[in-house]
């Protein structure tokens, strides 16, 4: 072997000089490979639920009021990003994730201490709405309201321990339901009923915004494990986008009247 060789040739020097090469160019080629990346500079990922016109999945492309706040603050801050439609529930798992960001997060007493608000987004008007259009449905209630799961306004009628209401995967289903006098009430965000029903080619005059039961601020938010800097960063972003005007220029693209 090289090692008894150079022994058995007395040469030590030799012998010397082979360790400290393997040494110290072992190491040096250990440190190149593994460089110091900026965790602010990696690509992050916007997770946003379906809920038009705050975010929602349109054919192929992730679109919405909230999704084009905070990519328009990403590419101003030169970090790439991506944005996908994903359950809350899950959602709320994968924000553990480093470089994970909740888009449009409704920031209410119970999930206060649960995450970082990093800066609100848009405000809101949630509460209970009905549908006159002078019909009436020959079938049986399925139940006096209808709310999206998982929701704060899910949570609001859990905690008023209130009897009758159906839970549904979303906000379309709610609003099928309603038209069809399924339901009485539909306990959700006012815009966005206002929006689903636009898109249907439904006559937004026949809905009925009745009592108003909580206004939250919809939020960019993430996990309590991500850093200080992170989260000045960003904030101070979309803060300085909110005084340009750019969060009232694009709500106004979706909604005039907001």
């Amino acid at each position: 072997m090289l090692w008894r060789s150079a022994i058995n040739n007395k040469n030590y020097h030799g012998f010397i000089y082979l360790i400290i090469f393997c040494l110290f160019f072992g190491s040096a080629r250990l440190s190149f490979a593994q460089p110091d990346i900026d965790p602010a500079a990696a690509q992050v990922q916007f997770l946003g639920a379906n809920v038009p016109p705050f975010s929602w999945l349109q054919g192929n492309t992730v679109t919405g009021i909230n999704i084009e706040i905070v990519e328009q603050a990403a590419l101003s801050l030169g970090v790439p990003s991506r944005s996908d439609i994903i359950p809350l529930k899950r959602a709320m798992k994968m924000i553990e994730q480093p470089g994970n960001f909740l888009v449009g997060l409704a920031r209410t007493p119970d999930r206060e201490s649960h995450f970082n608000w990093i800066a609100p987004l848009v405000p809101t008007r949630i509460g209970m709405l009905s549908w006159e259009d002078g019909s009436i449905s020959s079938s049986p209630l399925r139940g006096e309201i209808c709310v999206h799961y998982s929701t704060p306004m899910e949570s609001w009628l859990k905690q008023h321990n209130h009897p009758d209401y159906i839970v549904v995967k979303n906000e379309d289903a709610c609003l099928k339901l309603l038209t069809n006098h399924l339901v009485k009430y539909w306990f959700t965000e006012f815009h966005l009923a206002h929006y689903l029903i636009q898109q249907q080619g439904l006559d937004n005059n026949h809905l009925i915004e009745n009592e108003v039961i909580m206004e939250p601020h919809l939020y960019m938010a993430s996990s309590l494990n991500t850093p200080d800097s992170v989260i000045h960063r960003w904030r101070n972003q979309l803060e300085e986008m909110r005084k340009n005007g750019l969060f009232e220029k694009t709500i106004r693209r979706y909604i005039n009247d907001y």
